[in-house]
């Protein structure tokens, strides 16, 4: 074992959450407390906003050292807030003014959730991200914790957007793509725990499956890609595990750490 790994962190959906059960199971609970008992932090890193992590059954079961929410606009130690930045309202009005002028659906989470239309593309979504909420309405000043705009085609979005100021794309490889505001991503939210912690990013490992995991796993000491990832992400990750359905996560941290499953 590496002994200068002293903090993991999790992406959730597509990695240690496998999309047909949105559950975290019991075996991966009693391995990360195996692991947290050798004084590892255990944490999540998420696009997912707080919120809309608590939708997954059983994930609060186990006691995160830590949560970087929101693609690190939310940051936790020990389930409380230590950090939050959000888009502010003008901007998120002209988003969601665009996003309706071109027809393309909209997922926002945060003091409310809900989309802003319906149709086969966000059913397709709803079903892969476990989405509970059925509420079709226009933005009505929500503080909002994740955009996501919805589409299967492949459109250049930051042709439409580029005029509202400091906030970036974000696309995960499937019919969504996110926006966050720039300056801050997972490893930015990551670093704000190695602070707290007195760690350096050498000491951290992170896996992930999408995109969206980049920031995390280019600066983590090991950074570890599923079978099921982006090709982006395999070619910029140290080493691969296996998919999420077959429990790549749980094999690698058992193989890694010398523990039994």
């Amino acid at each position: 074992m590496n002994k200068l790994i002293k903090a993991i962190f999790l992406d959730l959906d597509g990695t240690i959450i496998n999309k047909d059960k949105n559950m975290l199971e019991r075996e991966t609970i009693d391995l990360l407390n195996k692991i947290q008992k050798k004084g590892v932090k255990v944490c999540i890193a998420t696009s997912r906003p707080f919120e809309t992590i608590k939708d997954i059954e059983d994930i609060f079961v186990f006691q995160w050292d830590g949560i970087v929410a929101s693609f690190g606009q939310q940051i936790f130690l020990n389930n409380h807030l230590i950090f939050e930045k959000a888009i502010p309202q003008q901007s998120l009005y002209a988003i969601f003014s665009i996003s309706k002028r071109l027809s393309i659906p909209v997922y926002a989470a945060g003091e409310k959730t809900f989309f802003t239309m319906f149709n086969d593309d966000v059913q397709s979504f709803k079903e892969m991200f476990h989405v509970q909420t059925n509420d079709i309405k226009e933005y009505e000043g929500e503080k909002i914790k994740l955009i996501t705009l919805i589409s299967a085609k492949k459109i250049r979005y930051e042709d439409y957007f580029s005029d509202i100021p400091n906030i970036k794309f974000v696309y995960t490889g499937g019919i969504n793509t996110d926006l966050f505001l720039d300056g801050v991503d997972k490893f930015s939210g990551i670093q704000v725990l190695l602070n707290e912690w007195g760690l350096s990013k050498n000491q951290y490992m992170a896996f992930g499956d999408s995109n969206s995991d980049l920031s995390m796993i280019i600066n983590a000491r090991i950074g570890i890609s599923m079978q099921n990832a982006t090709d982006e992400l395999k070619k910029a990750a140290d080493d691969q595990c296996d998919t999420c359905q077959n429990h790549g996560v749980e094999k690698y941290l058992s193989n890694y750490f010398h523990l039994h499953r």
